[in-house]
């Protein structure tokens, strides 16, 4: 079972493992994925596309989707990462 954001939480990072030649993700991948498309609400999206807002109607607080591995084929995996109104202002160009 998949669990919201706790009030303590302010990085959730996926991570892929090798196993048998095949790269599996951790939990932390489906948790992602299921707080963007059901729980989080998008804000905005950087013109590039790399990176994704998002709010928390549950406590309002910010939250960045972005792919911290360039390296990696599609980014790598995904990092969700608390961000302060200041932050979204910088990195969005964008006030509430």
């Amino acid at each position: 079972m998949m669990s919201v954001i706790s009030e303590k939480e302010t990085l959730i990072e996926c991570k892929w493992n090798v196993v048998e030649d095949q790269v599996k993700p951790n939990k932390a991948c489906a948790r992602i994925e299921w707080l963007i498309s059901d729980i989080l609400k998008l804000v905005k999206v950087d013109p590039a596309g790399w990176e994704k807002l998002y709010q928390d109607p549950k406590d309002n607080r910010f939250w960045l989707l972005f792919y911290p591995q360039a390296e990696l084929h599609g980014g790598g995996p995904a990092c969700l990462m608390e961000i302060t109104l200041n932050e979204v202002e910088l990195r969005f160009n964008a006030k509430k």
